[in-house]
């Protein structure tokens, strides 16, 4: 069973593609959109690949700009470096204080301009690298220029910046909604404890917007951070989430379960440093196969007209029906993410979904 959203249409495009499993009254719950939502019911096998390709070809030919409308950002992520003063073990974009890679001002400000009116991006803007902040004064004239064009904006950090409280004022009259604040098991070993204290401490005077970013794997719960830090840390807010094998962070011991699921409703357009395009910013950035253009080519023009159907096939349905229904040889693998980026460095494999693919036609 797949949860989806359903509302109420009249003009049913994709009936016959549908197995429905929820009848009130003599009328069914069907969708148009399952992005556009307004309640949530069970479907059974609904994400079927005929039913992919049924839509996609629907809405082209409604109008070419819907086609993309399957992908729906949640937002825009720029990786504005790779360079970092950190090497973490985990890192899956290999930052190091060796990388060189910087987005061009120009770059920036071009996809702000073009992502802002199209309709399938949310207005948020998240960057990251890379540590952001080793390059201050194009990282807070680029921020400036997304806010003041109406993009909500936050940052991920390791947070050594936060040690300096001038540098802490111009975050704060940039007028960030959110920041996130690195501290997993792989940052912590490149702070002294009392400095990394101070630093959460000034931010919480500070009164920013932010909350603490924690990985786990199996060798590292959230107990570590409880344990060392309960005191200065209560009050914050804390996410957690397994760490992703993916990159440096390839052969860490990771929870071992069979990912299920898809993820194209949290999907961020990522753009790296020189301008590239991919669909999310778990690691298709790092692949051979995820790119979809460079924003030199116009957002609008290469998410219309690129080479995505597979990639759209990927998000939709999730890599682990393909791995599934093509037989392919499963590793221990934590999550959807790490088996989307086997598949997108793998031309073979790609090559077989693609087959797959169109014989659903």
């Amino acid at each position: 069973m797949i949860e989806v959203y359903l509302l109420d249409d009249e003009d049913v495009w994709f009936y016959n593609d549908l197995k429905l499993v929820e009848k009130i009254g003599d009328k069914y719950k069907v969708y148009l959109n399952p992005f556009k939502v307004e309640k949530i019911v069970q479907l059974e096998d609904v994400l079927k690949p005929h039913m992919f390709l049924n839509i996609s070809r629907t809405y082209v030919r409604h109008d070419p700009l819907k086609a993309f409308l399957i992908w729906q950002f949640e937002g825009i992520v720029l990786e504005l470096t790779y360079k970092c003063n950190f090497t973490c073990e985990h890192c899956y974009v290999n930052s190091s204080p060796k990388r060189k890679e910087v987005m061009k001002l120009e770059i920036a400000k071009s996809v702000l301009e073009q992502c802002f009116y199209l309709p399938y991006i949310e207005k948020r803007v998240h960057f990251t690298g890379g540590e952001v902040s080793l390059i201050w004064e194009s990282f807070l004239e680029i921020a400036k220029y997304a806010k003041n064009l109406g993009y909500s904006i936050s940052f991920a950090t390791n947070g050594v910046w936060a040690l300096n409280e001038n540098k802490i004022d111009e975050i704060k009259r940039i007028g960030f909604n959110d920041i996130e604040f690195s501290i997993t098991p792989y940052h912590i070993k490149f702070w002294k404890k009392e400095k990394l204290v101070k630093a959460i401490t000034n931010m919480k005077k500070s009164g920013l917007s932010f909350y603490i970013r924690w990985l786990s794997d199996m060798d590292h719960s959230l107990d570590e951070l409880f344990n060392d830090f309960h005191e200065i840390i209560r009050g914050i807010k804390v996410i957690s989430s397994p760490v992703l094998r993916i990159g440096r962070g390839r052969n860490i011991n990771g929870f071992k379960d069979f990912p299920t699921g898809s993820c194209f409703n949290f999907l961020n357009l990522t753009v790296t440093p020189n301008g590239d395009l991919y669909p999310c910013c778990n690691g298709s950035e790092t692949t051979a196969l995820g790119r979809l253009g460079n924003v030199k080519d116009g957002v609008e023009n290469v998410l219309s007209t690129s080479r995505t159907s597979t990639l759209r096939a990927l998000t939709l349905l999730g890599p682990g029906f393909f791995y599934k229904k093509l037989g392919i040889k499963l590793k221990d693998y934590v999550s959807i993410c790490e088996m989307c980026n086997d598949i997108l460095n793998d031309e073979s494999t790609y090559a077989e979904i693609r087959k797959f693919l169109r014989k659903q036609k």
